[in-house]
């Protein structure tokens, strides 16, 4: 070292990060430094973060992802050029697609932007395909799968006949010219959706809905994003032969929605298909992009001042709209219907990606209930934020639609989640969030003791099937009401959770209790026949019951408790079962099932040290 200069003193080295896919769950859902320490990083140790969950993760280098997205966009192309030829052409030309071609095809994976026919060449004998020989099949294929309403018997609005024509064979290519669907198809596709319009809302569509969607005027009738959508829909919940047709939908449904947003065309409209589309993007497991759509979808409803509509001005009093007011009780109830089933799809995913709500309760003042327009209101009853105040009744659900049950247990679930899962404090009185961590205690309590009874018949007279009966029971089983009662109880677990890891036995009872109620609820939907009929809203259900039933396990090994490790082990058997059967319904949740069966492997190899109580993974 020189005379006269200062000394330098080392920079200090920093921590290493560990090799890419190696982080644990926490870090890398929260985009921290991870050094891959077993059973607790350094960064959660900080943290305070209970023991680290390591997932097994194939990382393959970007080189090798952007050649696979080359070939399979040059075989999209290839695949795009042949479909724009006429099907006498394609079938001139050497038999139609070759075995190479189909092959190319199938190895695309799905949701990848495919256009017009491009997955539709794929589903008949792969050395001779083409898409008036796929379409001439059809109805012969799809004869088993088809909605009840080709079965001879006319549909509940009487609006398709009795045709016993499944999916005639189409001459020309409507699916690559951008004409509508032929009738029959179209038909067939709405019913689909109608019978499955439970997955969004309670508050079914009125036959003036499905009128406008086949009204052949598309200038006056729905909205092409609205028709598209519902298509898509028809063709995600029909599956079989029809799920062909999701890219055409696909893509058709997003270029109407731009258009729509472009000219600001029948907003109202624009608002529905973007919610109804965020839900096929997480049915789909793209949540990313069903987040962003379901926000999308909910910025512009309070834009369009859906989330002020209550007596006695109905939003007239609401500024800078950008629609006209409401002019008739029959577009109140539209736009109701609307709010709450963006409202749904907002809180679900938000509250599945762990993201900041786009409206906070206490900015809604939406009537809960649709028919709540017609009935003798001159002043406000409430909304979201009453849930919280004991002075207001909106907790006693004894007389509530099944709408209006569905959406006060999406909104419980998403602030118990919030204050107790996402955070995992423990609260105690005198803390600054005891006043809303009680009110959400005090809110769930009375709404499971107020809520109807399961057999109550309610609401299962109109709109698609949900109910059933039991073996030798006369009774019929609501899904309408298991639905809210299942939600509710996946709420209490939610909030009790963190206080059951730091050794409450209170809160460790109710959430056991809570987790068989579930279980025992989604045997009963299975007995009565409404496998499909299940919302996939219950997965994250799923994953917390079987979370506080491997913690049950972990203490019954510990205290040596035979018996209460035998029963636990039994419920999650059912649980997994109950879950394998919807995969009928929603393919997509075999990930799911398979990290469930996963993380039960995992609790029956330890057998030496078990897992501390600290942890529910």
């Amino acid at each position: 070292m020189t005379v006269g200069q200062p000394e330098q003193t080392p920079k200090p080295t920093k921590q290493p990060r560990a090799p890419r896919g190696t982080a644990c769950v926490t870090c890398r859902a929260k985009k921290l430094r991870c050094d891959g320490t077993k059973p607790t990083c350094n960064t959660c140790l900080r943290n305070r973060e209970p023991e680290c969950t390591y997932n097994a993760w194939n990382f393959r280098p970007p080189t090798l992802l952007l050649q696979d997205r080359i070939e399979e966009l040059e075989s999209q192309i290839h695949l795009i050029e042949e479909a724009q030829k006429t099907p006498v052409e394609m079938e001139a030309s050497s038999g139609g697609l070759s075995r190479d071609g189909v092959q190319s095809l199938r190895s695309s994976r799905e949701g990848r932007g495919n256009m017009a026919g491009v997955q539709l060449l794929g589903a008949s004998d792969p050395g001779s395909i083409s898409l008036s020989s796929y379409f001439a099949n059809l109805s012969s294929h799809a004869a088993r799968d088809m909605p009840s309403m080709f079965s001879g018997t006319p549909t509940p609005f009487g609006m398709v006949g009795t045709t016993q024509l499944l999916v005639p064979p189409l001459s020309g290519s409507w699916w690559t010219t951008g004409e509508a669907p032929p009738a029959s198809l179209a038909d067939c596709l709405i019913e689909s959706y109608r019978q499955n319009e439970h997955q969004f809302t309670y508050d079914f569509s009125p036959p003036e809905f499905f009128v406008a969607l086949r009204n052949p005027d598309t200038s006056a009738g729905a909205h092409p994003a609205l028709r598209n959508v519902v298509y898509l829909l028809g063709c995600f919940f029909h599956g079989g032969t029809l799920a062909a047709l999701e890219p055409v939908f696909m893509r058709r449904a997003t270029e109407s929605l731009r258009h729509a947003i472009a000219y600001a065309d029948r907003l109202i409209d624009f608002i529905e298909a973007s919610c109804m589309f965020a839900v096929y993007h997480f049915y789909k497991l793209r949540h990313i992009e069903g987040h962003n759509l379901a926000q999308t979808a909910m910025l512009f409803a309070i834009a369009c001042g859906l989330h002020t509509l209550k007596p006695p001005s109905w939003g007239q009093d609401t500024p800078r709209r950008l629609v006209l007011p409401p002019q008739t009780s029959a577009e109140i109830r539209r736009r109701v219907r609307v709010w709450w089933k963006v409202f749904c799809a907002e809180r679900g995913t938000s509250t599945y990606m762990r993201l900041p709500l786009t409206l906070a309760d206490e900015h809604i003042h939406t009537v809960w209930d649709a028919e709540a327009v017609e009935g003798d209101l001159s002043e406000d009853i409430g909304s979201v934020a009453s849930l919280y105040h004991s002075e207001l009744e909106s907790t006693n659900v004894t007389s509530d639609s099944l709408n209006s049950l569905l959406c006060k247990s999406q909104a419980l679930i998403e602030r118990s989640y919030r204050l107790g899962t996402f955070t995992g404090i423990v609260y105690r009185p005198g803390d600054p969030q005891w006043p809303e961590y009680h009110a959400t205690v005090q809110a769930i309590s009375q709404v499971l003791y107020t809520l109807p009874s399961i057999w109550d018949p309610r609401g299962t007279t109109e709109g698609p099937t949900i109910s059933g009966s039991l073996p030798g029971d006369s009774r019929v089983l609501n899904l309408g009401i298991v639905a809210p009662h299942i939600f509710c109880h996946d709420a209490r677990i939610g909030l009790y959770k963190a206080a059951a890891l730091a050794g409450d036995e209170e809160a460790s009872a109710l959430c056991l209790d809570s987790a068989r109620t579930c279980i025992e609820y989604l045997h009963l939907l299975i007995q009565a026949g409404l496998t499909r009929q299940m919302s996939a809203g219950f997965t994250m259900c799923w994953v917390n019951v079987l979370q506080i039933l491997c913690r049950e396990v972990r203490r019954g090994r510990m205290a040596q408790d035979t018996m209460a490790v035998a029963a636990a082990e039994e419920d999650i058997q059912k649980l997994i079962s109950v879950a394998e059967k919807m995969t009928a319904t929603f393919p997509t949740l075999v990930e799911v099932i398979a990290r469930m069966r996963q993380m039960f492997d995992e609790l029956r190899a330890e057998t030496t040290t078990p897992t501390p109580l600290t942890s529910f993974n």
